[in-house]
């Protein structure tokens, strides 16, 4: 995304006049960008917005795979006497 220089000011290493339009690199510090509009250093220009990346899906996909297991139990016939490990333990002493 590009935003237009609101007053001459350097951001990073670069001088920057006022008008000036710049593309942060990807990966910047989105909270750094933002900083940058609420003071009003910086303002997106209109028409070059780029697609917005999703979220961290990292809960979204916890569910999804809590979603998948219980199909899969439910898919799964009930195993209930087949638990049986090949092993007698009943004679066995503690």
């Amino acid at each position: 995304m590009k935003y237009k220089i609101l007053y001459n000011t350097r951001i990073s290493t670069k001088n920057y006049k006022a008008g000036d339009e710049i593309e942060f690199a990807s990966g910047t510090d989105e909270l750094f960008i933002k900083r940058l509009v609420d003071i009003k250093c910086i303002e997106p220009v209109a028409g070059s917005e780029k697609q917005k990346e999703p979220k961290n899906l990292r809960g979204t996909n916890v569910k999804e795979q809590e979603k998948q297991a219980k199909k899969q139990d439910k898919k799964r016939p009930d195993d209930s006497e087949d638990d049986d490990l090949g092993v007698d333990l009943d004679g066995i002493e503690g």
